[in-house]
Protein backbone atom coordinates (compact mmCIF):
# COMPACT_ATOMS: atom_id res chain seq x y z
CA UNK A 1 0.00 0.00 0.00
CA UNK A 2 2.79 2.52 1.02
CA UNK A 3 4.31 1.50 -2.49
CA UNK A 4 1.12 2.75 -4.63
CA UNK A 5 1.32 5.72 -2.17
CA UNK A 6 5.03 6.72 -3.12
CA UNK A 7 4.60 5.72 -6.77
CA UNK A 8 1.72 8.76 -6.60
CA UNK A 9 3.65 11.04 -5.34
CA UNK A 10 6.45 10.33 -7.56
CA UNK A 11 4.08 10.83 -10.45
CA UNK A 12 2.19 13.78 -9.07
CA UNK A 13 5.86 15.93 -8.00
CA UNK A 14 6.95 14.58 -12.18
CA UNK A 15 3.82 16.15 -13.16
CA UNK A 16 4.27 19.87 -11.36
CA UNK A 17 7.77 19.98 -12.60
CA UNK A 18 7.57 18.87 -15.93
CA UNK A 19 4.42 21.56 -16.35
CA UNK A 20 6.69 24.52 -15.36
CA UNK A 21 9.34 23.01 -17.78
CA UNK A 22 6.60 23.41 -20.36
CA UNK A 23 5.71 27.17 -19.23
CA UNK A 24 9.80 28.01 -19.16
CA UNK A 25 9.91 26.79 -22.68
CA UNK A 26 6.98 28.57 -24.04
CA UNK A 27 8.27 31.85 -22.57
CA UNK A 28 11.80 30.86 -23.83
CA UNK A 29 9.81 30.59 -27.30
CA UNK A 30 8.09 33.91 -27.02
CA UNK A 31 10.93 35.68 -26.61
CA UNK A 32 13.26 33.91 -29.38
CA UNK A 33 10.17 35.45 -31.40
CA UNK A 34 10.39 38.42 -30.16
CA UNK A 35 14.11 38.54 -30.81
CA UNK A 36 13.30 37.31 -34.20
CA UNK A 37 10.61 40.11 -34.83
CA UNK A 38 13.65 43.11 -33.65
CA UNK A 39 16.02 41.04 -36.35
CA UNK A 40 13.74 41.24 -39.56
CA UNK A 41 12.26 45.53 -38.15
CA UNK A 42 15.97 46.35 -37.99
CA UNK A 43 17.08 44.42 -41.35
CA UNK A 44 14.17 46.16 -42.92
CA UNK A 45 15.38 49.08 -41.52
CA UNK A 46 18.90 48.45 -42.55
CA UNK A 47 18.09 47.94 -46.27
CA UNK A 48 15.53 50.99 -46.40
CA UNK A 49 18.00 53.55 -45.24
CA UNK A 50 20.83 51.78 -48.11
CA UNK A 51 18.79 51.86 -50.97
CA UNK A 52 16.69 55.18 -49.87
CA UNK A 53 16.50 57.42 -53.17
CA UNK A 54 16.28 60.34 -51.10
CA UNK A 55 18.70 60.48 -48.40
CA UNK A 56 17.54 61.34 -44.97
CA UNK A 57 19.59 63.72 -43.95
CA UNK A 58 20.98 66.28 -45.85
CA UNK A 59 20.29 69.64 -47.19
CA UNK A 60 16.34 70.99 -46.52
CA UNK A 61 16.39 67.93 -44.28
CA UNK A 62 16.20 67.24 -40.76
CA UNK A 63 15.73 64.47 -38.21
CA UNK A 64 14.29 65.23 -34.66
CA UNK A 65 15.27 62.79 -31.55
CA UNK A 66 12.24 62.33 -29.09
CA UNK A 67 13.28 60.76 -25.63
CA UNK A 68 10.98 58.15 -24.41
CA UNK A 69 10.34 60.45 -21.32
CA UNK A 70 8.76 63.17 -23.49
CA UNK A 71 6.94 60.67 -25.43
CA UNK A 72 5.66 59.02 -22.27
CA UNK A 73 4.72 62.77 -20.43
CA UNK A 74 2.50 63.18 -23.57
CA UNK A 75 0.70 59.74 -23.31
CA UNK A 76 0.52 60.52 -19.51
CA UNK A 77 -2.05 63.31 -20.68
CA UNK A 78 -4.44 60.34 -21.24
CA UNK A 79 -4.20 58.75 -17.90
CA UNK A 80 -7.81 58.28 -16.20
CA UNK A 81 -9.44 59.60 -19.71
CA UNK A 82 -13.35 57.86 -19.62
CA UNK A 83 -14.83 57.10 -22.90
CA UNK A 84 -18.43 56.28 -23.40
CA UNK A 85 -19.08 53.26 -26.05
CA UNK A 86 -21.21 53.73 -28.43
CA UNK A 87 -24.43 52.02 -28.76
CA UNK A 88 -24.03 50.47 -25.04
CA UNK A 89 -26.01 52.60 -22.09
CA UNK A 90 -23.74 52.91 -19.01
CA UNK A 91 -20.72 51.15 -20.56
CA UNK A 92 -17.54 52.95 -20.76
CA UNK A 93 -13.85 52.33 -21.41
CA UNK A 94 -11.26 53.33 -18.87
CA UNK A 95 -7.63 54.33 -20.24
CA UNK A 96 -5.59 54.17 -17.10
CA UNK A 97 -2.83 54.40 -18.77
CA UNK A 98 -0.81 54.14 -22.01
CA UNK A 99 3.63 54.20 -21.98
CA UNK A 100 6.04 53.36 -24.74
CA UNK A 101 9.09 51.52 -24.33
CA UNK A 102 11.75 51.59 -27.11
CA UNK A 103 13.71 49.02 -27.83
CA UNK A 104 15.94 48.44 -31.34
CA UNK A 105 13.85 47.61 -33.66
CA UNK A 106 10.60 47.69 -32.26
CA UNK A 107 8.28 49.93 -30.62
CA UNK A 108 6.27 48.14 -27.79
CA UNK A 109 3.17 49.96 -26.81
CA UNK A 110 2.13 48.87 -22.90
CA UNK A 111 -1.44 49.77 -22.03
CA UNK A 112 -3.71 49.46 -19.44
CA UNK A 113 -7.10 49.81 -20.19
CA UNK A 114 -10.76 49.07 -18.02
Amino acid sequence: MSYQRLAAAVVLLCAVLLAGCDTEEELLKQRLEMLKAEEASLQELKTTLASSATPLEGPGKASVFLSDDLINGVLKGADGVVVPVPGVNGATITVKSIRTQFRMGLTCPVSSVQ
